[in-house]
């Protein structure tokens, strides 16, 4: 009974020692950097408690005593420093003997535990190297034997290839080296890669395998895709299409409703007699046809939704619009409605001091109308897209503008500020100081910028002398040539009784982006099509994209469209109408390199502004016609004419009464008939001018002049009698 008596006492004691005491959390930290020991619990010391920061539990670091009075022990005098407000230890360039144990209490009449931390100091991995030992090759198979060594460790791993695809068979895959760090060898995708890593950094040398092992080395031959039936209506759509080479093919059907599109059934793929693959599948709304071996491949694709052009409406506008936000001085999460006339879905996104994401709720959802309502994060945007496979609507907002306002509470603002460049911080609260109070500007959360006393008094602190000024009117403060290490966050804060926050930014300094180059790698062009592959480099970084252009129209394939540099800065490859633009980018600088895609795939150029022989000709032969009707038109007018000029007339006596000599000259005036015989005679004499015949070249028909006496033509002709149809001339 005893010894269980005292078993319970001994564990009932060791509770008590342990109560209170926090998780020992392991801290890795390359060598030489700074590290910073955070305390999470709150810090409240009576009047004779004290803090401390210790050492493997015996070693006192800094002592904090209940007056904030701070005492650094000698030997991490310019080493250590701790924060008044959160108490945090920071350790600067930390070595290998700074490993251990670390922990923050309250010294009392029972010690209180805060934090504990198990620090471990490594060193930078050495290089590592991979090197090929043995290559057995043949036509149907390789196998080859490879090294992955660092100066002091090594292991070997055989890999094995057929005509289809490269693995791993065997040997030494990883291995922990002497000093705490994995050397490993993988395959992935198609290269051997050597990894040295430890948890602070890694280095890794890599080979293609079928560099190695080039099976199949001939390219495989052009491929087509057609189609064979398309069967439509309304509601949906099934095709059948045929992937042929010239010595293969394979027929796969596909279908589409009013939501989607899929592959229904026949050959997905085929291995040909050469070793080479071919494969029909579908890829977001395009039919590919692919004709592939190991060292190379081609492909045919077609538009799906042109051949099933189901669901034809455009959608309706879209609105992305914040439900709530809280934010902090180290993260912010917020809840955004993405809404249409008649559906809407709801997530949540995070940001911390590094980088934002999508935590949870709806991503996308199929609306009645069976488009798709979609909301995600790209790049520092939260975007709110409704499409269908016709049209799309879309709506967004900077995530930092949205994670900077915080519904009673003082505003996180992020403030991205140029390398050498100066940033005005504002404080947009009145800054009124009773007797007893300060103003603060504070870097970091303990490193005191200006300050600004009640009497108006400004103390600029010795590091940011000549740095920083301070308006004494607003409490504006201005940081002039900013570097990197002046990134991170200013609080401008009113201290004495009753501590409060004005402003809080988050500043973040940034170098401009190098210069970018977009290149050409490859250009396969045709009567019908082109096909090119592109590079997007700066000095650390690339992307490559690939460009199809046929003769309506020219699209992004694939490959790589965007890429997050080391430096956190944004490399982009894109079309945009007729140029392939290159783009380098962060928040405060951009570069950017561009190519006309025409000048490498020169199709349809007739479309382009120029014509084309067949429509010169036809220009010609429109005005050949104008000008024929235009010649044909007076041409029968003329004739018409003449017609009407032609009549048939009587034969018009004119008298000439007597007493009038005969050889008066006559007016000439005559009308043929249709005998060509005209007579002439007057009943007047001509006041005008007579002019020859003979001088104007004119043969004229043969004339008969004759004059008649009026009695004699009375008595011979009655009808003459009525003088009223004689034509005279007094």
């Amino acid at each position: 009974m005893a010894p269980a008596v005292l078993l319970v006492a001994v564990c009932m004691l060791y509770l008590r020692e342990t109560q209170g005491s926090s998780d020992v959390t392991t801290v890795f930290v390359q060598k030489g950097k700074d590290l910073r020991l955070d305390v999470k619990k709150p810090v409240v010391l009576g009047r004779r408690d004290e803090f401390r920061w210790q050492y493997n539990n015996s070693h006192n670091i800094v002592r904090l005593f209940s007056d904030n009075e701070t005492e650094i022990i000698p030997s991490y005098v310019g080493r250590a420093e701790v924060s008044l407000q959160s108490h945090s230890l920071l350790l600067k360039n930390v070595q290998q003997n700074d490993s251990g144990d670390y922990t923050a209490l309250i010294t009392r009449d029972k010690d209180q535990r805060l934090a504990e931390y198990e620090v471990i100091i490594q060193d930078l991995v050495s290089p590592v190297q991979l090197s090929v030992d043995s290559v057995s090759n043949s036509t149907e198979s390789c196998n080859l034997t490879v090294s992955c060594s660092t100066e002091r460790s090594h292991i070997s791993s055989t890999f094995g290839c057929d005509t289809q695809t490269c693995y791993q068979k065997g040997g030494e895959q990883s291995e922990v080296t002497s000093s705490g760090s994995s050397l490993r060898v993988y395959l992935l995708n198609d290269s051997i890669i050597c990894n040295h890593s430890n948890q602070v950094n890694w280095k890794e040398d890599l080979k293609k395998i079928r560099t190695l092992c080039p099976l199949n080395t001939d390219p495989v031959s052009p491929v087509n895709l057609s189609v064979d039936s398309v069967s439509n209506s309304t509601e949906s759509c099934n095709l059948t299409v045929s992937c042929s080479t010239e010595c293969s093919h394979i027929s796969s059907t596909f279908g589409c409703d009013n939501q989607t599109c899929y592959q229904k059934g026949g050959e997905q793929s085929e291995v040909t007699t050469s070793g080479s693959t071919l494969h029909v599948y579908l890829l977001n709304d395009s039919i590919i046809c692919n004709h592939s071996n190991q060292v190379s491949w081609k492909e045919d694709l077609k538009k799906i939704r042109t051949l099933c052009p189901l669901n034809t409406d455009p959608v309706s506008p879209v609105q992305l619009s914040v439900d709530s936000v809280s934010n902090s001085i180290e993260s912010c999460n917020l809840t955004v409605s993405c809404s249409t006339e008649r559906s809407h879905i709801s997530s949540t996104f995070e940001c911390n001091n590094q980088t934002c994401h999508q935590k949870g709720g709806e991503q996308s959802e199929v609306t009645s109308s069976d488009s798709s309502l979609r909301v995600y994060l790209l790049s520092d945007s939260i975007f709110c897209n409704h499409s269908n496979q016709v049209s799309w609507t879309k709506d967004l907002k900077k995530i930092w503008l949205l994670c900077s306002s915080t519904a009673g509470s003082t505003a996180v603002t992020p403030v991205f500020v140029k390398q050498g460049d100066d940033v005005l911080l504002e404080v947009k609260k009145p800054v009124v100081l009773t007797e007893g109070e300060d103003f603060f500007w504070i870097f970091n959360t303990s490193y005191s910028v200006v300050r600004l006393s009640h009497d108006n008094k400004i103390i600029i602190f010795k590091k940011y002398s000549g740095r920083a000024e301070l308006s004494d009117q607003n409490g504006s403060l201005l940081l002039k040539n900013l570097q990197q290490a002046d990134s991170g966050p200013y609080v401008a804060q009113v201290i004495g009784a009753k501590d409060r926050k004005l402003a809080e930014y988050k500043v973040i300094v940034q170098n401009p982006v190098s210069p970018v180059n977009l290149s050409v790698d490859s250009v396969s062009n045709s009567t019908e099509s082109c096909n090119l592959t592109v590079s997007c480099r700066t000095e650390h970084s690339h992307i490559s994209s690939t460009f199809r252009c046929d003769t309506q129209t020219c699209y992004q394939k694939g490959g790589e469209q965007s890429k997050v540099t080391s430096f956190g800065s944004s490399l982009c490859v894109y079309l945009l109408n007729d140029s392939i633009i290159c783009n380098h980018s962060n928040q405060v600088s951009w570069t950017k390199d561009l190519k006309e895609i025409w000048d490498f795939c020169p199709l349809n150029t007739a479309t382009n502004g120029s014509l084309t022989i067949g429509s010169w000709i036809g220009i010609v032969f429109g005005c050949l016609v104008v000008i024929f009707c235009i010649c044909f038109g007076l041409f029968k007018g003329i004739t018409i004419n003449q017609q009407k000029r032609k009549k048939t007339c009587e034969n018009t006596i004119y008298a000439v009464p007597q007493g009038i000599e005969a050889a008066q000259p006559l007016n000439q005036n005559a009308t043929e008939d249709a005998s060509g015989c005209t007579t002439y005679s007057t009943v007047g004499i001509s006041t005008r001018p007579t002019r020859s015949t003979e001088s104007n070249n004119i043969n004229l028909p043969e004339i008969i002049y004759s004059q008649f006496n009026i009695a004699q033509l009375s008595n011979h002709h009655p009808e003459l009698k009525n003088t009223d149809k004689i034509h005279s001339q007094d």
